[in-house]
């Protein structure tokens, strides 16, 4: 058998990996912990395929008033993308935030109940998950809820983009990447996904793509 990758501190739906567990029946297992509280042993390729992603009781518990029967509370949403981000090294931008050293105090990272005690309810629609030192984790005394700098207005450059969760506009999300603000304008405008014109790294000078122009693309 080839050498186990090791799944700890990993995030596979509502399950985080805690370490691991004895084999059984020559299977590789860990001992896994539900965002309800509930600790149970799972396989590892069960989790790896997405076979199993919440304890045996999740959906039909109502743990902390903000998750019944999976549905969720904005402010529960914002902490399970907080986790994807500073815990899941596969998410898409694992690079700007776990890579970088930003992390999640284990106050918050163990119990939703914490995080919503010091956040408290999100004010608006239109407030997000802030962090007052863009270098420092997401914690209590680092976070705050804020409103966008920018008018909402469905411009091009002040649409609204998701990654991982958190949402800002086009221009935010530039900022925040350190990517040059024109050359994804011009991605855009020839119709990349917003996604893929924010994530997808500049093209090597000389290796002109098909149809573009590799000083701006």
């Amino acid at each position: 058998m080839g050498r186990l990758n090791d799944l700890t501190g990993r995030v596979f739906g509502a399950l985080t990996v805690l370490e691991r567990a004895p084999d059984r029946k020559k299977n590789r297992y860990w001992k896994v912990r539900c965002e309800c509280g509930c600790e149970k042993i799972v396989a590892g390729a069960s989790l790896t395929r997405g076979a199993t992603t919440t304890c045996s009781g999740h959906i039909h518990r109502v743990t902390h008033g903000h998750t019944i029967g999976g549905n969720k509370s904005p402010e529960y949403q914002t902490w399970l993308a907080i986790k994807q981000r500073c815990l899941n090294p596969n998410s898409q931008t694992s690079k700007y935030y776990s890579n970088r050293g930003i992390t999640m105090s284990d106050h918050w990272r163990n119990s939703f109940e914490a995080f919503f005690a010091d956040m408290g309810k999100k004010p608006s629609s239109k407030h997000s998950i802030d962090r007052i030192d863009n270098d420092g984790p997401y914690s209590k005394d680092n976070c705050r809820w804020a409103v966008r700098k920018e008018q909402m207005s469905n411009t091009r450059s002040n649409r609204l983009v998701t990654i991982d969760g958190d949402t800002k506009t086009l221009t935010e999300w530039c900022e925040t990447l350190g990517v040059n603000k024109s050359m994804v304008r011009n991605r855009v405008s020839l119709g990349w996904d917003e996604v893929k014109a924010l994530l997808t790294p500049k093209n090597p000078v000389g290796r002109k793509p098909s149809g573009a122009n590799p000083r701006t693309l």
